[in-house]
């Protein structure tokens, strides 16, 4: 798993580039004293996991995690800070780890684990994902389809399975809502309600709590949980 380490103590890098030469399956890539370059090289490049301190000038690591949030290429982030306050916020934003300085190597093998488990359990799922398309595996015989992403109008959740709906043709497989949700791109997906999964380039109206989609007669309702998280979504793409 290739690694960046963004940190403006070099102390600190000079620690966490010993624990990381030291795990046969993680790969350094770079260390940033500047978290302000950061952005610029994670579009451009494929990382796996950015170690990400918390205090530092000019932009924090909650800042910088925010910004990263709902990115395609978005990588595992694990915090590191000297105070544990910022831990909840941190998690808030998807951070998968939260290492209090100073950590010990067991600590940052742990850390390191986690992320293993949540590969592996992504791997182990019915779908597999590129940036433009899926592979749903559809029956028992480890039969899969391709699925363009820029054709899904929704999914709908139904116990342990879930219908992918795409104008041609309904796709049934075995796999949570919450799996679907992290697989797919949050700039193009979103849930609104604990049994639907809605693609946003295919919005046509909303009234009230009922959203309208193109290509699809129905309404899909909008959950009281999901309320705050669309009304964010409308008020950054309406005209003002």
């Amino acid at each position: 798993m290739k690694c960046i380490i963004v940190d403006d103590e070099p102390h600190a890098i000079k620690i966490l580039e010993a624990y990381i030469s030291e795990v046969p399956d993680l790969e350094l890539t770079e260390a940033f004293t500047d978290p302000m370059q950061v952005s610029t090289f994670l579009s451009k490049n494929n990382i796996d996991i950015v170690f990400l301190d918390v205090n530092m000038p000019k932009l924090s690591g909650i800042g910088l995690l925010s910004l990263m949030k709902g990115s395609n290429r978005k990588p595992f982030v694990i915090l590191n800070s000297a105070h544990l306050e910022y831990a909840v916020e941190g998690f808030e934003n998807e951070a998968v780890d939260y290492l209090l300085k100073p950590f010990s190597f067991e600590r940052f093998l742990k850390a390191i684990q986690k992320i293993r488990t949540i590969k592996e359990y992504m791997g182990s799922d019915a779908i597999s994902r590129n940036d433009d398309f899926i592979f749903v595996k559809v029956d028992t015989k480890n039969k899969s389809v391709k699925i363009n992403l820029s054709e899904i109008i929704y999914i709908e959740g139904l116990g342990n399975f879930i219908s992918i709906f795409t104008p041609k043709e309904r796709f049934v497989t075995s796999v949570s809502m919450q799996s679907i949700e992290k697989t797919l791109p949050q700039n193009q997906f979103m849930r609104v309600h604990k049994s639907y999964i809605i693609s946003t380039f295919r919005i046509n109206k909303i009234d009230g709590n009922r959203i309208y989609i193109n290509d699809y007669l129905g309404v899909i309702p909008l959950g009281d949980s999901y309320k705050t998280k669309f009304a964010d979504f409308l008020l950054k793409n309406s005209i003002r």
